[in-house]
Order: structure tokens, then C-alpha cells, then sequence
């Protein structure tokens, strides 16, 4: 939600951020090293080859990892191409005052609009750390978004077992930045070209399953090619409150 903002000049705002969202995310690939997904599918497609594509535990950190929580390994090593993958499921909650300038361009159109702010944040949630054997790149492509949309492809931790499951719950603190390259303020409505948002989530007081040794790091982040933005108004004993709401991206 973006409430109204204040303008402190004609190249400079201020606004206050509420961001209230559930991540939910399944079969997290593990990360690569020595190579990227983005390759690995590149070389599926110029093969002309559709097939999936199985990860092998080479290609990952798995190793790494056993040495780090060897009461694993005997699990692990009892896979024949072991991934780690992750599942998560958390809302998260954040509310800060952020600051911002832009290239102004008459009354109504903004250009390189950047800004950042602070402010507090809670996450409740809980996520899985999972073996998979192995882990599965689909060789169909996808794409998503309707105008400038993203090739993608799903992955998927086949043979899954749990190994972990912990409790992400704590109060913090936010950072909220944000980048845009072209928007129009209207009276009712607006809209934007390109824009960047992220709210990162800094834990200060966190429950107690968030000192086990396998924990995660939470933050959002949102790219926008065309979104439109419509506005409404609250009526609250005679003063007014002007709230944006209601994104359509595209």
C-alpha cells in the first residue's frame, strides 16, 4: 500500500509505507557453483532440447554443507544426487517513513524517482529445509507477465524429505528502497514504467526457534514494468485521508 505522500519540494518527497504481504514459496532451487540456471538452460535450449534438467550434487554446495551439520551426512549420503531445497510459508509486516527525489517534468511526470527509508517490521512465519534426489529444472519454458514478461522455468525437488523445520517469528527493524524510471501523479489515478521496490526485514528480537544452526534470511522485492495505481479517499470525522491502493501490474 502507498498512502499519500508530501511533497518537500518540487524534486523531493516524503511518504509513509505499509507493506503487509505472504511469501510463499515452494521447492527453492539450491544454490550453483562453478555454473548458473541461467546457463544451464541456455545450453538445454541450443541444444534444441526440451528434456529436464537434473542438478547434480556437484554443481552444488551440498558438500559444503555436510561438513558444516555433519548430524546430516548419513542422510545425505544415502541419496544418489542430494540438493538442498526449501520451502517457506510467512507474512510479513513493515511500516517506516521513507524519503525521495525525482527529475521533475512539469506539474505531473517524474523521472529517475529514487528513494529509501527505515521504519519497523514483524515476520511470523515457518520454512523447511529439504533433501531432494535430485533436484529437477523442467525443460519447458514459461512466460510470465502479460507485456514485458520473463522467461521461467520450474523447478521441482523430486524424491523430498525434510530435514529441518523451524519457526521464523521476531519484531525488527525495515528498510525500505525503491527505484523508478518514469511515473504520472494524476488527481485519481497514476502510473508508473519500471519501478523497483524492496523491504528488507532486520530481526532484533526473535523467537527462540531462530536460534537453531539452520536459519533463513527474509527480504521482498518487486519489479514492475506498467502498473497502474488508483486512488480512494477515507472520510474520518471530517478530515480527509487520501490513500493509493489498488495496483494493477502488468
Amino acid at each position: 500500500m502507498q498512502l499519500e505522500e508530501e511533497l518537500l519540494s518540487n524534486w523531493a518527497y516524503t511518504s509513509l509505507f505499509v507493506s503487509f504481504e505472504q511469501i510463499l514459496v515452494e521447492d527453492m532451487p539450491p544454490t550453483l557453483k562453478g555454473t548458473t540456471y541461467k546457463n544451464l538452460i541456455s545450453v538445454n535450449q541450443s541444444n534444441n532440447n526440451s528434456k529436464n534438467i537434473s542438478i547434480t550434487s556437484a554443481q552444488t554446495n551440498i558438500d559444503e554443507f555436510t561438513l558444516r551439520h555433519p548430524e546430516y551426512k548419513s542422510q545425505i549420503d544415502a541419496l544418489s544426487e542430494p540438493s538442498l531445497s526449501g520451502d517457506l510459508n510467512l507474512w510479513m509486516f513493515a511500516f517506516g517513513k521513507s524519503w525521495g527525489v525525482f527529475i521533475p517534468i512539469r506539474e505531473r511526470h517524474r523521472l529517475l524517482s529514487v528513494g529509501g527509508g527505515f521504519g519497523i517490521s514483524y515476520t511470523e512465519g515457518q520454512y523447511a529445509v529439504n533433501l531432494c534426489d535430485p533436484y529437477i529444472i523442467e525443460g519447458e519454458i514459461t512466460k510470465y507477465g502479460l507485456l514485458l514478461g520473463q522467461e521461467v522455468s520450474k523447478g521441482i525437488c523430486s524424491n523430498k524429505s525434510e530435514i529441518y523445520a523451524g519457526r521464523l517469528n521476531h519484531f525488527g527493524f525495515s528498510l525500505d528502497a525503491r527505484l523508478g524510471l518514469y511515473s504520472y501523479i494524476g488527481e485519481s489515478f497514476g502510473f508508473n514504467i519500471f519501478r523497483i521496490s524492496n523491504v528488507i526485514p532486520i530481526p532484533v528480537l526473535a523467537g527462540v526457534d531462530n536460534e537453531k544452526p539452520l536459519r533463513t534470511e527474509i527480504d521482498s522485492g518487486y519489479f514492475e514494468g506498467v502498473s497502474i495505481v488508483y486512488a480512494f479517499q477515507i472520510l474520518i470525522s471530517k478530515n480527509k485521508i487520501n490513500v493509493i491502493s489498488h495496483q494493477m501490474i502488468i
